[in-house]
């Protein structure tokens, strides 16, 4: 059972995102129970979900399970740091070619923050969830930027290289910096 503040299904239109509160999901077990598309209006379905175009995002919610063993998704709540992997967990596609094209967002967020300035203000805004294991429910973790102050650019987006069934393929680990952000209130969402 999820600990801490619950979100109802039918609140979470008007709610503003809370660190650590739990988004319910309707109870009809369907695809259409997610919070996530009611709550940011964004798809149901994978990872990365975003609201615009691929090629111009405005907002992003970025979905993880932090329960895969082979890919070990972790945030240290302390220093709000988050390792995120992507998309491509299984060999047969190239490290961009993706069906969500999570593993494509990625790699466009991070050649944004080497941008300089102007690069920057282009990232969309980064929403992460985790899912609770109950229902379709997700937990709110924070509002997240690609990289940190202490993080180097180098150690930002790493491809790593995996083995499953004698296939070699790639994937990426990201880290990404949540914010001191408690809340962020529903009109800042809505703009």
């Amino acid at each position: 059972m999820p600990r801490g503040r619950i979100i109802p299904f039918m609140e979470i239109v008007r709610s503003p995102l809370i660190v650590d509160a739990v988004y319910q999901g309707d109870r009809k077990a369907s695809a259409a129970d997610d919070p996530l598309p009611r709550l940011l209006d964004v798809s149901n379905q994978g990872g990365f979900r975003y609201r615009g175009s691929l090629d111009n995002p405005s907002l992003v919610a970025l979905k993880t399970s932090l329960d895969d063993p082979d890919w070990p998704d972790a945030i240290d709540r302390e220093s709000g740091t988050f390792i995120y992997f992507g998309d491509n967990k299984r060999p047969g596609l190239g490290l961009h070619e993706t069906r969500r094209f999570g593993n494509e967002l990625l790699r466009r967020f991070f050649e944004r923050l080497h941008a300089g300035a102007s690069g920057r203000r282009s990232i969309p805004t980064i929403f992460v969830f985790s899912g609770t294991g109950e229902w379709r429910d997700v937990r709110f973790l924070g509002l997240a930027i690609p990289g940190g102050p202490d993080i180097e650019n180098f150690d930002d987006l790493v491809a790593v290289w995996r083995s499953s069934e004698g296939l070699r393929f790639q994937n990426y680990r990201a880290r990404f910096t949540i914010l001191d952000a408690a809340e962020i209130p529903r009109f800042w969402i809505d703009a």
